[in-house]
């Protein structure tokens, strides 16, 4: 099939489509353009911006770590018995 082949074959499937088909086939085809296009964000952002959007290990992450941590083992044995 070639690109007019496939084109005429989009459209014809889309003229039979009510309004809830066509609202999503619109954001499925918003989505796909999206998710081709060069632009994510993150390469128009400066070095110092990417390094701040890091998730490094700061002394926050590591205390909610270890708090997650110590509430995921205080609900093991709490539950072990059941």
């Amino acid at each position: 099939m070639n690109s007019t082949e496939i084109k005429n074959k989009i459209i014809q499937h889309i003229e039979f489509f009510d309004d809830s088909q066509l609202e999503i086939f619109y954001g499925v085809l918003l989505s796909f353009i999206d998710s081709q296009s060069d632009s994510d964000g993150f390469s128009n952002m400066s070095q110092k911006e990417t390094n701040g959007n890091s998730m490094d290990d700061s002394p926050i992450d590591k205390r909610s770590k270890a708090e997650h941590e110590q509430s995921i083992r205080d609900l093991k044995a709490r539950y072990r018995k059941y």
